[in-house]
């Protein structure tokens, strides 16, 4: 079993990390959001905050993010 993280996309702000992965730990897909407690202490400092996912899972976390955000902007668009 690969044990390999990847990183799945980059954050400026944590509460947009937090969210995905929360969504994604939802559907099973274990995540590690890498400097996540380092950006609001030193927000100017940081570097992105990078969600990671196991390599094997990358692209089953990629297909629900983005039907996630195609559902959402549908939803937007028939206001």
């Amino acid at each position: 079993m690969d044990k390999r993280w990847c990183t799945l996309e980059r954050f400026s702000h944590p509460i947009d990390a937090v969210t995905v992965k929360s969504f994604l730990e939802g559907y099973g897909i274990p995540c590690v959001a890498m400097g996540l407690h380092v950006a609001p202490t030193h927000p100017f400092f940081s570097d992105p905050i990078e969600l990671q996912v196991p390599k094997n899972r990358f692209e089953e976390a990629k297909a629900l993010l983005e039907a996630c955000r195609q559902q959402n902007v549908e939803m937007e668009q028939g206001d």
